[in-house]
């Protein structure tokens, strides 16, 4: 984290093209080598948790799933997780490159794709045996997961620029208006 850390913060200061590894890796006292221990490229050390997240973000829906409606369940866990990404400084510096580098943006919304998947494997995952997965059910939980994706990216990109801006007041509105309520549902 350390890495990651020295990694935006020259990355804001210095531009991701005029930082080197080198530059990266002296900021917290250790070598290129090491460096590339931890990241494949300096683009890496921007998103340094991403596969950690994800599961945290499986397990938290599984857990929650057990005593909650599916729906609700999915609502508390995207909550959690805004409310742990606005919680660090580290997060709203890397949310203020992804508007300035195309690259960080891509490598976000491919990120993303991952909690789509989740979203929509837990969606889609009967509780009992109710039979496949209809056309309509698969597309209503994909909608669902990009809507969801597509509301999240909006709210953290806003409240990199605004720091006065309540991402997670947004998302929890946003998410009311988007999600069915327990009751609604088949």
């Amino acid at each position: 984290m350390a890495l990651s850390e020295a990694a935006i913060d020259l990355f804001c200061e210095h531009g991701v093209e005029a930082t080197r590894v080198e530059d990266i890796a002296a900021s917290v006292g250790v070598t290129p080598r090491t460096f590339f221990l931890h990241f494949p490229t300096k683009h890496a050390a921007a998103f340094p948790d991403h596969e950690e997240r994800v599961q945290s973000f499986i397990a938290s829906l599984d857990e929650l799933s057990a005593v909650e409606h599916p729906i609700e369940a999915l609502k508390q866990t995207v909550l959690a997780g805004i409310r742990t990404i606005t919680s660090s400084s580290l997060r709203r510096k890397r949310y203020q490159l992804l508007r300035s580098i195309p690259e960080f943006a891509g490598i976000d919304i491919v990120h993303d794709l991952d909690y789509e998947a989740a979203i929509i494997d837990h969606l889609t995952t009967p509780a009992s045996n109710s039979g496949p997965v209809s056309a309509d059910e698969m597309f209503a939980a994909r909608n669902t997961a990009s809507s969801i994706l597509g509301l999240s990216r909006s709210a953290l990109t806003t409240w990199a620029e605004f720091p006065d801006f309540d991402p997670v007041r947004a998302i929890e509105e946003g998410l009311d208006a988007l999600l069915l309520k327990p009751s609604e549902c088949r």
